[in-house]
């Protein structure tokens, strides 16, 4: 049996690090700020050896590294102009949209003074302002579930 405190500097971790390892059970816990010698080390190195957890922090690692990975390559694609903010091709779908809206409105008044002109040239104009609306709530559920 040997002090906590000498274990610790032998095995180069803090005595916290040791308790905390010890209360994992890869030894024996402290008895009067004693432990074993042999099964201090013999549980560190166990614990060194470990694949559950030496392959558990690995995939953590390698998720972060991923992560960061993609990150670059979101802000690299951003800065190339590659990469446009939901937001913003949210805006111009609108100011397109309301542009060709507008336009398709004015119509029939632009077509004929006539109002009969104007009636049966309306139909025709409702049923292609319906027709861009479709399309453009389409592509805007598109554009919601390629960020999602």
């Amino acid at each position: 049996m040997i002090p906590l405190e000498q274990a610790a500097r032998l095995l180069l971790l803090s005595k916290m690090r040791l308790r905390q390892l010890a209360k994992e059970g890869w030894f024996p816990p402290p008895v009067r700020g004693k432990v074993s010698l042999i099964l201090t080390v013999q549980g560190y190195i166990k614990f060194l050896r470990d694949e559950d957890r030496r392959s558990s922090k690995t995939a953590a690692e390698s998720g972060l590294k991923q992560a960061r990975q993609r990150e670059v390559e979101l802000r690299i694609a951003k800065d190339e102009g590659e990469l446009i903010p939901l937001l913003d091709v949210m805006g111009v779908m609108d100011e397109f949209t309301g542009a060709v809206v507008t336009a398709l409105k004015n119509m029939p008044s632009r077509f004929s003074r006539d109002i009969a002109q104007r009636e049966r040239l309306q139909p025709h104009v409702d049923e292609v302002l319906t027709l861009v609306a479709d399309k453009m709530q389409a592509a805007a559920g598109e554009a919601r579930a390629l960020r999602g």
